[in-house]
């Protein structure tokens, strides 16, 4: 439980909204279009932000 609600800290934090689809990051082209988790994962490449150190 603590874990889950360190991501949520920091996953809104970062501007990640979440909802009964899941986890939405704002598109790295757009900040005013959100987009799924695994898209984030699988078009950016880039860490979730609770990986960055």
């Amino acid at each position: 439980m603590a874990e889950q609600e360190r991501i949520y800290k920091i996953r809104t934090a970062a501007g990640w909204d979440l909802d009964e689809g899941g986890w939405y990051a704002p598109h790295p082209d757009n900040p005013d279009e959100m987009i799924p988790e695994w898209e984030w994962e699988c078009e950016t490449g880039g860490p979730l932000p609770e990986d960055v150190k």
